[in-house]
């Protein structure tokens, strides 16, 4: 039988390669971040934007270029407008000394260089907190008056998340067993996403209730939470209604409905859905 010997420096170099290996796996299964994207204006100049995918709340910014390659000094005004107007605030503007930034949201820009010189300005925004919007459009413009030339474009992720709601009945017992569930559908997943059931007026109380569930018996709703929903899966939140003396061929309807997620659903057609039952005698519910 033949052993093979490892020495020690081999070893070593070994490792080294191993751990690099491990690192461009990862590098490649991390998702990228979002890239920024520019536009140029007839005259040359250009206009940056720091991402192309913000979430509301995110500060990003716009950066101005004007490189003059003649013997002359030359001068351009940039403005733009944001849709919708309301997406976007202005926090601040800085500049090389031959910039100047006039009040707006997004500010005038003058770039004004000297000949073979450049002019540079930076300006920074933030997304409302409230936007709902699927995207944001910023459309640049040259001169007074102004030309449009050009557009960029930012999105924001999106989650749809849909509700389902299944009954069980009973024999003997009058109660109902309840289980709705939340699913995500992405494309990205969603973050603190509530639930509201409401339940037939006939409970009395509601027993086996999971973690992040509650009941307030004064509406008859209960109100389930998870955390993290992401994209492909679903969580189940099942528990029983006890009911009180019920009235033969009564149907039962409980309804659920998607009463908080973020970032913004797309989707509004499947964020409610109900479930029905029969009372065929006092105490039997069939569904």
């Amino acid at each position: 039988m033949i052993r093979a010997r490892f020495t020690r420096p081999f070893l070593a170099r070994l490792l080294v390669v191993f751990s690099a290996a491990l690192l461009a796996v990862s590098a490649l299964a991390a998702p990228a971040p979002a890239a920024p994207a520019s536009v140029t204006g007839p005259t040359g100049e250009q206009v940056t934007v720091s991402t192309t995918t913000v979430s509301p709340g995110d500060a990003f910014q716009l950066d101005y270029f004007f490189g003059n390659t003649s013997d002359s000094a030359q001068s351009v005004l940039v403005s733009g407008s944001f849709a919708p107007a309301d997406a976007v605030t202005f926090i601040t503007g800085t500049g090389t000394s031959n910039t100047t930034l006039v009040s707006g949201n997004p500010p005038v820009v003058q770039l004004s260089p000297a000949a073979r010189s450049k002019a540079e300005a930076t300006v920074r925004f933030r997304v409302s907190p409230d936007f709902t919007g699927s995207q944001i459009v910023l459309t640049l413009s040259e001169g007074s008056p102004a030309v449009p030339f050009g557009t960029l474009t930012l999105t924001t992720p999106q989650a749809d998340v849909s509700t389902s709601t299944t009954l069980t009945g009973s024999l003997l017992t009058g109660t109902l067993g309840v289980d709705t569930a939340a699913t995500g559908n992405g494309p990205a997943a969603a973050t603190g996403v509530t639930l509201t059931t409401r339940l037939p007026a006939q409970t009395t109380s509601v027993t086996g209730l999971p973690a992040g569930c509650s009941y307030a018996p004064g509406t008859q709703q209960v109100t389930c939470t998870t955390a993290t929903l992401p994209n492909g899966t679903t969580t189940h939140f099942a528990y029983t209604a006890n009911l009180s003396a019920l009235t033969v061929g009564l149907p039962l309807t409980i309804t659920t409905t998607r009463t908080a997620s973020a970032p913004s659903d797309p989707v509004a057609s499947n964020d409610t859905s109900t479930d029905t039952c029969t009372v065929v005698t006092g105490l039997i519910v069939l569904c």
